[in-house]
């Protein structure tokens, strides 16, 4: 089986995709623009048949939790507020670091071959800043997308995105013609 899995995933990039999930359901106009983006990236992927293998924190959340994100982040929240730490720390333990079945969230980053990020001001979140610390310290690659004007990207995202050897868009068609490019990809 293992022989199988690894013909598959042969010759194909690992791309982690970062942006806020936490709170993001609080509000609809946030939920649709923070989760309809990694399904734009993903209909274009298999759309185009390319070799990208999407590694989608939403999707695996639940893997690793059991929970949607949405139902995760309620009951982060009540743990918080009703103390119940070894339950939060659990579950922070199974997100950021993984279970036998699934990555956590930075071993998603230590593995991805790059990584596509969103977000402007308004929309990053601490456990975004966290995963752009880990790609900038490797030496991953962030290609993220903003509709701020890159002088006016907060320093801490702007340095995640370009220390880690990426690079900023200003919208996905220019992110996707640029992979395109840059990984020597033919749309047939």
């Amino acid at each position: 089986m293992n022989s199988v899995i690894n013909n598959m995933l042969e010759n194909k990039y690992f791309i982690y995709t970062i942006g806020a999930i936490q709170g993001i359901y609080q509000d609809p106009e946030k939920n649709n623009v923070l989760i309809n983006w990694r399904e734009e990236i993903k209909q274009w992927v298999e759309k185009e048949k390319l070799p990208f293998v999407i590694l989608d924190p939403l999707v695996m959340e639940k893997l690793k939790t059991g929970h949607d994100a949405k139902v995760m982040h309620e009951k982060l929240e009540g743990w918080k507020r009703s103390g119940h730490w070894e339950l939060y720390d659990g579950c922070g333990l199974k997100i950021w670091y993984g279970t036998p079945e699934c990555w956590g969230d930075y071993t998603c980053v230590v593995n991805s071959d790059f990584i596509i990020g969103y977000g402007d001001n308004d929309y990053i979140s601490p456990g975004t800043h966290k995963e752009l610390g880990v790609a900038e310290f490797l030496r991953r690659p962030v290609y993220w997308v903003t509709k701020d004007n890159i002088s006016d990207m907060k320093d801490s995202t702007l340095w995640g995105v370009r220390l880690s050897g990426g690079k900023v868009f200003p919208n996905f068609n220019q992110l996707k013609q640029f992979l395109l490019e840059k990984y020597n990809l033919k749309i047939k």
